[in-house]
């Protein structure tokens, strides 16, 4: 049996260096995988810490890019080879962090509003173009000014 309170700092801070479950759970002094499966099921706060120390992680896998772009450039490592392993690692650097790693979309949104709205946006606006009285959400009808106008004209 395995101290829980000892052991799991421990995988979070193996995730944090670029380790997975898997390969901390083939260690001999580490739990088998589905019991650390099962801690994660199981407790919020692994689960959370966990969380954070996979999206830090991404960092230490932005840092093998640039080893690797190094020995490619040293000539210690073929190009084509460079380019293929560079690339896995940059997936892996998006998977564990989107929001730095991932790639950026844009959305355009576009919103269609019923004919029967547009109808009465229609409507409205040839009232105001022909000076009819505006009849209200509610019923009632905006007051008339063109009273107002022949009135300002006989002052």
């Amino acid at each position: 049996m395995y101290d829980a309170p000892t052991i799991k700092p421990l995988i979070v801070e193996r995730i944090a260096n670029g380790e997975f479950v898997r390969q901390i759970a083939a260690s001999d002094d580490m739990p088998c995988e589905s019991t650390i499966n099962a801690w994660l099921a199981a407790d919020d706060a692994f689960r959370s810490q966990c969380a954070r120390a996979r999206e830090a992680s991404a960092d230490v896998f932005e840092g093998r890019v640039v080893d690797l772009v190094d020995q490619v450039v040293r000539g210690e490592v073929d190009a084509k080879a460079g380019a293929a392993a560079g690339n896995l690692l940059t997936w892996i650097c998006k998977v564990r962090n989107r929001k730095v790693y991932g790639d950026k979309v844009e959305v355009d949104a576009r919103v269609s509003v019923g004919g029967s709205i547009m109808d009465r946006l229609a409507r409205s606006r040839d009232r105001i173009v022909e000076h009819e009285p505006l009849e209200l959400v509610d019923g009632t009808r905006m007051p008339d000014d063109s009273s107002n106008d022949d009135d300002r004209q006989a002052a």
